[in-house]
C-alpha cells in the first residue's frame, strides 16, 4: 500500500490535466478546453512548446514558451488579451509544471 501512495504522488507531480480559462490562448485554446501536460526535463522545453507554469504574481497560467535564457523562460500568449512578456517577467524554469502533451476540445467544430 505504501508504494502505491509513493506513486500515486509521483503522478500528482508529473501528470497535469487542466481546465482552460479564458481566451488569452485562443486560438490554440479556447475557454473550456482541457490540456494534459507533463513533467519533462529541462532540456526538452523548445521555443513555442505551451506548458504550465506556477507564476508567483499570477498563479498557473498556461502560455507559449517565447524564449529561453539560461534557467528561465519568457512566456506569451496566442490571443490579444493575453498578459504581455514583459509583465510576465522571466520565469525561473524550476516553476515550470509541464509540457502540454496533450489538447482536447469538447465543442465542435462545425
Amino acid at each position: 500500500i505504501d508504494s502505491f501512495h509513493d506513486s500515486e504522488s509521483l503522478m500528482n507531480n508529473m501528470l497535469y490535466f487542466r481546465k482552460i480559462h479564458g481566451n488569452s490562448m485562443s486560438p490554440t485554446l479556447n475557454d473550456g478546453d482541457f490540456i494534459l501536460a507533463l513533467k519533462v526535463p529541462q532540456k526538452m522545453y523548445h521555443i513555442n512548446d505551451i506548458i504550465i507554469v506556477n507564476h508567483q504574481l499570477f498563479d498557473n497560467i498556461i502560455k507559449r514558451i517565447h524564449s529561453i535564457h539560461d534557467n528561465t523562460v519568457q512566456l506569451k500568449g496566442d490571443g490579444q488579451d493575453s498578459l504581455s512578456t514583459l509583465k510576465m517577467g522571466d520565469i525561473p524554469t524550476r516553476h515550470i509544471l509541464g509540457k502540454m502533451i496533450w489538447h482536447i476540445s469538447p465543442k465542435s467544430k462545425n
